[in-house]
């Protein structure tokens, strides 16, 4: 199910991308193309520095730590008050 909705996402996002093209003059489709690229890795480039900053982070370090010692205790604590959180995966 959800890799379908993904590739459902993505082919719509194709057709936004060619919809917006359409619209424009053929001369500028390559300066497009561009500046899409250049923002995808500018984008790229945040991500990766929003994650070392996470990494390096007291908080951070301090929730690893605890988590590699409780995996080495060879049984977490369980909080009942915690909720149960469901991994989600966005493409």
């Amino acid at each position: 199910m959800r890799k379908e909705y993904g590739h459902r996402v993505r082919k719509a996002m194709e057709y936004q991308k060619k919809a917006v093209m359409a619209l424009l003059p053929e001369s500028m489709e390559g300066h497009l193309e561009v500046i899409g690229g250049e923002i995808r890795k500018m984008m790229l480039e945040l991500a990766i520095e929003a994650l070392r900053d996470c990494r390096e982070s007291d908080l951070c370090k301090e929730f690893f730590g605890r988590k590699r010692n409780e995996d080495e205790a060879g049984e977490p604590e369980k909080n009942a008050e915690e909720p149960r959180v469901k991994k989600v995966s966005i493409l």
